[in-house]
Formats: C-alpha cells, sequence, structure tokens
C-alpha cells in the first residue's frame, strides 16, 4: 500500500472525519485569520482518527494531522507553528 492508499483508506474507514484545512486545526489560526490566501491543501484531523479507534479505550498520544504527499506519508505536528510563521513569512 503506497501513501497515497493509505491516506484514502483513512478517509474511508472514517467517513465523517473527512478532511480539513491546516488553519481549522491550529486553533490560533482558526479563531483569527493570518493568511491572506485560502490553503491549498486538505489534511486529516488525526486527533479525530485516533479519538474513534480508541473508543472505549484509554487514550493515547497522536499527531495532529496526517497527508500524502507523492510517495511520503505525512505525519504533522503543529506546535511551534507560531514560531514558525513569526520567522519564516517574507516581510
Amino acid at each position: 500500500m503506497n501513501a497515497k492508499e493509505l491516506y484514502q483508506k483513512i478517509l474511508e474507514t472514517y467517513p465523517d472525519i473527512g478532511e480539513t484545512t491546516i488553519c481549522s486545526l491550529h486553533k490560533p489560526c482558526a479563531k483569527s485569520k493570518r493568511c491572506d490566501e485560502a490553503p491549498l491543501h486538505l489534511y486529516i484531523d488525526f486527533d479525530r482518527v485516533e479519538t474513534e479507534f480508541d473508543r472505549g479505550n484509554p487514550s493515547r498520544q497522536s499527531v495532529d494531522a496526517v497527508a500524502s504527499a507523492g510517495e511520503k506519508f505525512c505525519f504533522i505536528e503543529i506546535k511551534g507553528w507560531k514560531d514558525f510563521l513569526q520567522w519564516n513569512i517574507p516581510q
């Protein structure tokens, strides 16, 4: 199974979760739009997948989102995003 197939399998297994933008997952961005352009990519809210998967069992730590990028399956953790934006947005 390649990265895209794995991503699609998660969407099929948890259809109520669907896809979202990274801005919707990051609480400060969800409350106050900071970008001039709409996000170009969609992601799966992996915290919601983990919650559904662990239903009835003790919760485990997980990443915030997952995505497929070409042949890569990416795990996304948002912590530090504000610092990243502060130091990487061109003036």
